[in-house]
């Protein structure tokens, strides 16, 4: 049996990070079900998440777009929930 685990975090996305954002998780994941990424502030932001699902995840990137589909900075919060 495995008990469920989650994490979360806030993190600065820059748009010169190559491919997003890094986020690197603590816990220790053998597998991911739900990842949830809000961007902050009052700008109008969508967050789009890179994530590849394989046993024992390290992290996933997040990209922070703006309404005319340009990559911008800003601060997001996350969750992952898994096993």
């Amino acid at each position: 049996d495995s008990k469920t685990v989650s994490e979360s975090g806030t993190v600065d996305c820059l748009a010169s990070d190559s491919g997003g954002t890094q986020v690197t998780f603590t816990r220790a994941f053998i597998d991911v079900t739900n990842i949830q990424v809000t961007p902050a502030g009052t700008t109008p932001v969508t967050a789009l998440y890179d994530f590849v699902d394989s046993g024992n995840p390290t992290g996933f990137k997040i990209l922070l777009f703006n309404s005319a589909g340009t990559r911008v900075s800003g601060k997001a919060s996350w969750s992952v929930d898994g096993y």
